[in-house]
């Protein structure tokens, strides 16, 4: 797993100290398993064209805001640290290693046991899923009806050839209260809290969410690489379930048969992540709207102002959507999480500059009011109120591994 956004972080607080209590952090307390599919910007001579990967990990928080984690990239790795939550509303926790000063950030669903983020740089594309698993799923916790979205990926670029097309497709099965799918397939149980499911002579490994309403798995073959992440339809559904704010993150490859450096163009490969507001007449706030319907199968249609149509699963939850679609260039997997409450204005933009004498100092770019909150121990968080006009630095405490930062406005 790479680290990869800085520790400094947008906190929505009003309170002078805001508190995180013990009681917030259990709720993400547990085991979570991750997965995290990666692609590049793009393919040519200049840019590694070996940059798709698949990572999987096992990550165990605490309710003291610690975490230890098992890396398979592929060779397994044994990481530690600590966990910083932005914001009482928890719409997103960062992951900060012991003795790093960066830390990954995720958006975290609505019922806890979902999060996910996307990250590019220069060289490649993350799109990372995780579910908190359950201590116990029984097979009738799988009745009902499962869509399942995946997205396939080559495994290496030979002489600007991939190893096979880039893929996606959405599937439904519908599971009755002994995993049998009426000839499709047959899932099982394995060590109490993950799902086997069988078919055509071969197994296949699902991890759970601790709400049991989502389903994800990943696999590496000869040729390439897939991730699917399934979700349990509710039975019912109305525009007025999916008012709120969607935190929609999505990757993007080309879509062509044999691609090569000639054929398509590198900005089909794309990772984005982007906030939606649906009301409860089902239309996206914005310039263009686009319009939100229900399906009988109570999947759910985005109709754009151009009448492109992308048709994305929902959970029982109805926190979580999937959907897989093609266009004309691309092929796209997407992902989109409900969130908590509203996300307020980020700060201005923080970084962290050595200083001519020695030390750091915090800096912040643009102007405006800043406040800046200070914490030794990611609970009591102390105000640092500042105004700036233009750019500003404060010295920060010689043992940065010790103090933690992160801004409002």
């Amino acid at each position: 797993m790479k680290t990869l956004h800085a520790f400094f972080v947008a906190l929505s607080c009003p309170a002078i100290t805001c508190t995180v209590g013990a009681d917030v952090f259990s709720s993400t307390a547990g085991t979570w398993a991750l997965k995290e599919i990666e692609i590049p910007v793009a393919v040519n001579a200049s840019i590694p064209t070996d940059d798709f990967t698949l990572t999987d990990t096992s990550t165990v928080i605490t309710a003291e805001a610690t975490y230890d984690a098992t890396i398979n990239d592929p060779i397994p790795e044994n990481q530690s640290g600590q966990i910083l939550l932005v914001g009482p509303a928890l719409q997103e926790i960062g992951f900060l290693p012991n003795g790093a000063t960066m830390a990954s950030t995720f958006f975290l669903a609505e019922e806890n046991s979902i999060f996910a983020h996307i990250f590019s740089d220069a060289t490649s594309h993350i799109m990372a899923f995780a579910v908190k698993e359950p201590s116990q799923i029984l097979l009738p916790d799988l009745e009902g009806n499962w869509v399942s979205h995946f997205i396939e990926v080559p495994r290496t670029v030979i002489g600007g050839q991939l190893s096979l097309p880039f893929d996606t497709a959405a599937e439904s099965v519908s599971v009755d209260a002994s995993g049998g799918t009426g000839g499709a397939g047959t899932f099982s149980i394995v060590d109490g809290n993950r799902v086997n499911f069988f078919s055509e002579g071969e197994n296949e490994l699902f991890l759970s969410n601790s709400s049991k309403d989502v389903l994800i798995t990943s696999n590496t073959f000869t040729e390439g690489l897939s991730l699917a992440i399934l979700t349990k339809s509710p039975e019912t559904l109305s525009l007025s379930d999916l008012e709120g704010e969607w935190q929609v993150l999505s990757i993007s490859v080309p879509n062509v048969p044999n691609f090569s450096g000639s054929n398509a163009n590198n900005s089909d490969f794309e990772g984005e992540s982007g906030k939606i507001v649906i009301d409860s007449q089902g239309i996206i706030q914005g310039p263009d709207p686009d319009v939100v319907s229900i399906n009988p199968d109570n999947t759910i249609t985005f109709t754009d102002v151009d009448n492109f149509e992308a048709t994305f699963s929902i959970n029982e939850s109805k926190d979580v959507m999937v959907a897989s679609f093609f266009e004309a260039t691309q092929i796209t997997f997407q992902v989109a999480l409900r969130l908590k409450e509203t996300v307020t204005t980020r700060a201005n933009t923080l970084v962290v500059k050595p200083l001519p004498g020695g030390g750091h100092a915090v800096e912040a770019l643009g102007s405006g009011a800043l406040e800046l909150l200070k914490s030794n121990d990611l609970r009591n968080w102390s105000l640092i109120p500042v105004e700036v006009d233009g750019p500003f630095q404060r010295e920060i405490d010689p043992d940065e591994t010790a103090v933690f930062y992160q801004s409002i406005q």
